[in-house]
């Protein structure tokens, strides 16, 4: 899905794909701050 945007930046954005990658934008971002939760603690 990426590879589609960086050949054709103008290429619609269909609901699905926009949900795949704030469902992996908000994975990434919770794994950071559970990782800065421990350093804390530690």
């Amino acid at each position: 899905m990426i590879l589609v945007r960086q050949i054709n930046p103008n290429y619609p954005v269909n609901n699905i794909e926009f949900r795949e990658v704030k469902i992996i934008f908000v994975s990434s971002k919770k794994e950071k701050n559970e990782s800065s939760d421990n350093q804390r603690k530690a």
